[in-house]
């Protein structure tokens, strides 16, 4: 009860019985010899929850345009993989990008949700610095079973400028870099 037989392995020795099983719930494995009494062993199966990561406070950026993100993190067999997701923020008609998201992977956090991770994160040289993204975090188990924080909206730091120009020409380059089929108010921009 509780187990479901797996096929025979291939390469089975001879002088030993081996099956397998899936456990599909809790269940009673009985086990007997023609030597010895039978044998009865219980499992109690406890089901894997999905793990749960969320911010454990606003992102807070730095002078030079980093930012850290804190955060928590819970799962009970243990998080193998956190990251921060990106996603292009309100403001842009296309769905196409020129250059791709940033990947923002983040320290496991530690313990059972209660401590605080924190992950010091610097995209100032990456096409998307400085535009409104959503910004979310994820976690995964060793089942591939993943965990998502409620996602906020945030707008990347970017290395600071004191030209002028020069902070024009990097906003029109991610203008372009994130709405490259409106690319027309970014000509207009450098012709002026």
């Amino acid at each position: 009860r509780g187990l479901t037989a797996l096929p025979q392995p291939e390469s089975q020795r001879t002088d030993l019985r081996e099956q397998r099983f899936t456990l599909e719930g809790d269940a009673e494995l009985s086990v007997r010899t023609g030597l010895a009494s039978g044998v009865t062993l219980r499992v109690d199966a406890i089901p894997d929850r999905p793990p749960e990561i969320s911010f454990a406070s606003p992102p807070e950026v730095n002078a030079r345009g980093t930012f850290n993100l804190a955060y928590r993190g819970r799962d009970d067999y243990g998080i193998a993989a956190a990251e921060a997701i990106l996603e292009k923020g309100d403001g842009f008609r296309g769905k196409r990008t020129l250059v791709p998201a940033p990947q923002v992977p983040l320290a496991v956090p530690s313990g059972e949700g209660d401590a605080e991770t924190r992950a010091p994160v610097d995209l100032t040289n990456h096409p998307w610095a400085g535009a409104r993204v959503k910004l979310s975090l994820l976690a995964r188990d060793e089942a591939d079973q993943e965990g998502r924080s409620d996602t906020i909206d945030f707008t990347l730091p970017q290395r600071p400028f004191t030209k002028p120009l020069a902070k024009a020409l990097v906003e029109q380059r991610r203008k372009l870099v994130l709405d490259p089929d409106d690319r027309k108010r970014v000509q207009t921009a450098l012709d002026a």
